[in-house]
């Protein structure tokens, strides 16, 4: 099954017109639970396999394989540079960006829990809603447009974590999941794999959790070598889990089973992790804080390192533009944007991005924007790039 991102590259390229948005409002409407199902979303009706509990037999239909899917190209722009402005509301520091291009929307969450969300086609703020405290990480299933949340601390008892599920295009919050003393949520990242519908949430014991989303249940988990930091899925049904520790490893889980495969090690504590759609390139940053941060490229069959760029100062978050076979990676050090040109692996420009410390980017790959939070000044921005 090809990931609906992959699909959005058939869709023609919007224009992009420079704005400013002013500040929304600054009513916060409250979450509520609600056990309604999802609307569907344009891609919502596509089938999928059903997620597999960890150490299953799996799905004869949801293949692993490292060759990736061909993809069509758009022809990139030469530079990036800022090409509008949103005021986000509230002062806390975003953790996390998302961007459902299938339904024209960019999430923005911020630490204390407050959820904006935008019109990609505006880039005016529609709602923010405070969906519970100390949010740490956010995913979107492309598929049914539901969002995932997960908090390091459970609401209410502020122990073992939670993660809740959020209807994207109402904001409803429609349930939330408390974790387990077997199975709690940290702060070890989340990712949505559209394949098989499993939510993959990084927890506080060197274990992923796995949840289904079609049923909200926790399946069980995945042991990995060490604290989970960073969580891919690709296009061929391999998820990618960053870990720091004494070996500072990356696991690899087959998507169809949920079950370790293989594992590679990188130079140093890993930050952040992505793949490439078009290549099957493996991007992983390291010593993020530390004057030996790099962004190591690994080969996606192999797990081998083809590259290590160390121009960049302090890189930190990554996403990839799998149209225009372009990689993003926001830099801590700078307030910058590096590009890297998929084919090569060659940065071929840098954006400067005021007041951005690289915690939070996402990158629409039907129109190529990049969205970066600006957060150091009053009032919160979300900047555009492209």
């Amino acid at each position: 099954m090809r990931r609906a991102v992959v699909a959005l590259s058939m869709l023609a390229i919007a224009s992009c017109t420079p704005a400013v948005v002013a500040p929304p409002s600054t009513t916060e409407p409250a979450a509520t639970a609600s056990s309604a199902a999802t609307t569907p979303g344009p891609a919502a009706s596509r089938a999928r396999a059903s997620c597999p509990a960890p150490g299953s037999a799996g799905s004869p239909s949801a293949a692993a394989s490292a060759t990736p899917e061909p993809t069509p190209i758009r022809t990139p722009r030469a530079t990036l540079r800022v090409v509008a402005t949103a005021t986000l509301p509230g002062n806390s520091n975003s953790t996390n960006i998302a961007v459902d291009a299938n339904r024209n929307r960019v999430y923005v969450l911020s630490l204390d829990g407050l959820l904006s969300t935008l019109d990609t086609s505006t880039n005016a703020v529609l709602s923010s809603v405070r969906v519970g405290e100390l949010a740490d990480g956010l995913a979107v299933d492309p598929l049914t447009g539901r969002l995932y949340v997960y908090f390091s601390r459970s609401q209410g008892t502020f122990s073992g974590g939670s993660l809740s599920v959020i209807d994207g295009p109402s904001n409803t919050v429609i349930t939330t999941i408390d974790a387990t003393s077997k199975d709690p949520f940290g702060t070890g990242g989340i990712a949505v794999n559209p394949t098989t519908g499993c939510v993959y949430v990084g927890d506080f014991m060197s274990k992923v959790a796995v949840v289904d989303a079609a049923t909200n249940l926790v399946l069980g988990s995945v042991p990995v070598d060490g604290q989970p930091v960073a969580i891919a899925v690709d296009t061929t049904n391999r998820v990618f889990v960053a870990t720091a520790g004494p070996t500072n490893r990356v696991v690899v889980i087959d998507g169809r089973t949920n079950a370790v495969v293989d594992r590679f090690v990188v130079p140093d504590t890993p930050r952040a992790i992505a793949v490439s759609p078009v290549t099957g390139r493996i991007y992983v940053t390291t010593g993020v804080g530390t004057i030996d941060a790099r962004l190591t490229v690994h080969d996606g069959a192999t797990f081998r390192i083809v590259k290590i760029l160390t121009v960049m100062n302090r890189p930190n978050q990554i996403v990839v533009d799998p149209v225009a076979n372009r990689i993003y990676v926001a830099n801590v050090g700078s307030d910058t944007v590096s590009v890297i040109d998929g084919a090569t692996d060659e940065i071929v420009s840098t954006a400067t991005v005021a007041h951005a410390m690289g915690e939070g980017i996402g990158v629409d790959p039907r129109t190529g924007r990049i969205y970066v939070e600006e957060h150091i000044q009053q009032p919160r921005t979300l900047q555009v790039l492209e």
